[in-house]
């Protein structure tokens, strides 16, 4: 096999200034790992098992990254269903022959839609069913109703706030009117 000359460095192996030779590559005489080096231009590899050691620690940690990126993506993009965690309804708010009555609806904070109803007694019928979206991570939805008297005097009326869907809740409180 002919030599192979690399630019600046000699065609053979030199010994040692001083005339001393010893053994191995810092004493002029190559060993045979270096010497392939030093024809190929190539660093020999390393064992098999020594490369796998190598490998094995950027391995472990590249499957530890994804997972922990993975379970992190899962916690903050899924949600359990949404559930009421209870209704309050704020003091009413009088003016003249009217009132706003105001509701507070709270959430688990996940994603999805409420149905609720107001309901006055005495004397009405159950008002109609309403529905209101809740994005992830809102912990309450407000809403709110006008009561309306007529004619002289002091009329009051339980106003309740019945949640239908998810689950079953409700808050009531006594508006009084001063028409």
């Amino acid at each position: 096999m002919p030599t192979q000359v690399v630019p600046g460095l000699p065609a053979e192996p030199t010994p040692l200034g001083g005339g001393v030779e010893g053994a191995g590559p810092a004493a002029g005489v190559p060993g045979p790992a270096v010497e392939q080096a030093w024809r190929s231009g190539r660093l020999a590899a390393p064992p098999g098992g020594a490369r796998r050691a190598r490998r094995l620690p950027g391995a472990v940690l590249s499957v530890v990254l994804v997972g922990t990126a993975g379970a992190v993506l899962f916690a903050r993009l899924h949600h359990g269903p949404l559930a009421v965690t209870g209704v309050v309804i704020s003091r009413p708010v009088s003016a003249g022959c009217g009132a706003v009555v105001t509701g507070r609806i709270a959430t688990n904070g996940s994603p999805g839609v409420v149905a609720y109803r107001w309901v006055f007694t005495p004397g009405s019928p159950p008002g109609q069913r309403l529905e209101q979206s809740v994005a992830a991570g809102q912990h309450a939805v407000r809403v709110a109703v006008d009561v309306t008297g007529s004619g002289p005097g002091s009329p009051s009326q339980r106003v309740r706030l019945q949640v239908l869907d998810p689950g079953h809740a409700s808050a009531s409180a006594v508006v009084r009117l001063r028409c």
